[in-house]
């Protein structure tokens, strides 16, 4: 099964690829370019050896637009890898930003949950077992902790000029179980519906969106709009 790191590697390696096949293709286009226009030069120039010549050199083949044609669809292609390159650059660096939130939530609670059990403890066990007591944090350290998940969708009218155009947009809060901010999460909505159940619909897939990112498998969720509450919890 393939991992998102290989994914990420295979795509950067296409592109790294077609960038030098790019270059190839240029420089061999260049060459060819040139001794094309070289034997053209030679054979206008065997022909007018023969006619009286008012120069003493041959005239240059020039075509500018197909030069400036030509020039501009190489820089069209470099941009566009340029732009795939950076893409691919943003997604790493957000996929590494993830998986260190995910790990510092995770950590957080293992460490929550360990100190919960040690104050449990009864002394008489702790004086005993105490300086032996550990819990090694690994897979699964966070899993009985529920999570309280907080969504919300805005949607609005607001007058621009001569019309009243629609402004939504959604936020995520994530807490752990003693309402401490894990995440937290606020976007516009743009070109999309315009009703009040829609950005709470897409609120709530942005948070369980959210949640299964950070790998966080209890959440409680938490909804303050009625409709879609009673069509969440009726299907």
């Amino acid at each position: 099964m393939a991992t998102a790191d290989s994914d990420s590697g295979d795509f950067h390696s296409v592109v790294s690829h077609q960038r030098r096949e790019l270059l190839e293709a240029q420089t061999l286009e260049s060459d060819l370019d040139l001794a094309f226009r070289l034997q053209l030069e030679e054979a206008l120039a065997a022909s007018m050896s023969s006619l009286p010549s008012t120069s003493s050199s041959p005239p240059r083949v020039q075509n500018p637009d197909t030069d400036c044609f030509v020039s501009g669809l190489r820089a069209l292609q470099t941009d566009e890898l340029d732009r795939l390159e950076q893409e691919v650059r943003d997604r790493q660096q957000s996929e590494a930003e993830m998986t260190k939130l995910r790990e510092d939530i995770h950590r957080r609670a293992h460490d929550q949950k360990l100190a919960r059990e040690i104050s449990q403890m009864p002394e008489e066990e702790w004086e005993e077992y105490g300086d032996n007591y550990e819990r090694p944090f690994g897979e699964g350290s966070s899993s009985g902790e529920v999570f309280r998940v907080f969504f919300k969708g805005l949607a609005r009218e607001e007058k621009i000029g001569n019309s009243r155009e629609p402004i939504m947009g959604i936020g995520v809060s994530i807490c752990d179980f003693r309402d401490n901010l894990v995440f937290e999460l606020q976007k516009p909505l743009v070109g999309c519906g315009k009703s009040h159940e829609y950005a709470e619909t897409r609120a709530m897939i942005e948070a369980l969106n959210a949640a299964l990112a950070l790998d966080l498998t209890r959440v409680d969720l938490f909804c303050d709009h009625q409709p879609l509450y009673q069509r969440v919890s009726s299907s």
